[in-house]
């Protein structure tokens, strides 16, 4: 979650306002965004009109750079956290024929993302559920050889969800994944002492195959956990993917090539540099 957008807002029209669970939920007009916020300043999803499948928000269009390291088009997604559903509706235009699953703990978002966001009711493509994140993960079993994809966007107006940003959900979610999968995780940075647990928790339960993402201008990170080993002293394949995505999404995945960090590979760590520095 974060409140960095391509272009500013300017005019301000409240369109829904209420309370839940002692957390208030917002949807506003600001000009040509409408925006989904909860307390008022934390702004969870926004949404172009005359575009309504562009990621606006900055983390959103990071997170799409997982998607480098998948060796396929995903064909089943687990999604923890709906929000107005930006990331939902952009992977069903680019991957129509995926299956999403969706676990939402706040049973007012759904129905707030198809009135104000657009957001497709359930289909073969999209499945919601209303359940607790980590509950939702431990107790499910690998199905269609297991998800090719899981993005975790679990925040509340406290922060990150401290049972889903922990070792159980992660070791969970690996179990989930399937042998080529790749999970993907909005994190924040302003709060260090859980954020530095988790990236702990992650190098733990996937080893040497992991990468920090920094989210420009922002204190988010996107965190990328891949199943398989990975042999990062070629990188020839997320290169190539990336410049085909980039023209699919118009977005500069190349560009977030660059910035990605590896976590937990020393070897990793210095060939990368010395590729930088060609």
């Amino acid at each position: 979650m974060n409140n960095s957008v391509m272009g500013g807002p300017t005019k301000k029209k409240l369109l829904y306002r209420q309370f839940w669970q002692g957390q208030l939920i917002e949807v506003i007009q600001e000009g040509p965004f409408r925006s989904l916020r909860f307390d008022s300043h934390l702004v969870q999803s926004r949404m172009l009109d005359s575009d309504p499948d562009k990621l606006v928000l900055n983390y959103a269009r990071h997170m799409t750079s997982c998607l480098m390291f998948l060796e396929e088009p995903p064909k089943h997604i687990l999604m923890i956290g709906l929000g107005g559903g930006s990331i939902v509706r952009f992977l069903l235009k680019h991957y129509p024929k995926c299956h999403i699953q969706v676990v939402e703990y706040n049973e007012c978002i759904p129905r707030l993302a198809r009135n104000y966001f657009l957001l497709p009711k359930q289909n073969d493509n999209l499945s919601i559920a209303i359940a607790d994140g980590t509950k939702y993960i431990l107790e499910s079993k690998p199905k269609h050889g297991g998800y090719d994809l899981i993005l975790v966007d679990a925040f509340d107006h406290s922060g990150m969800a401290q049972s889903v940003y922990a070792r159980d959900f992660f070791s969970g979610a690996k179990r989930l994944l399937s042998a080529n999968g790749v999970m993907a995780l909005n994190m924040a940075k302003g709060e260090k002492a859980f954020f530095d647990r988790g990236i702990e928790m992650l190098r733990i339960c996937f080893k040497d195959s992991l990468l920090r993402l920094p989210v420009d201008k922002t204190n988010n990170e996107i965190i990328i956990a891949c199943n398989k080993p990975q042999s990062w002293g070629d990188y020839s394949q997320p290169k190539k993917r990336a410049k085909q995505l980039s023209k699919l999404f118009d977005i500069d995945l190349q560009d977030f090539l660059d910035q990605i960090i590896p976590t937990g590979n020393n070897f990793w760590n210095r060939w990368l540099r010395n590729d930088k520095q060609k």
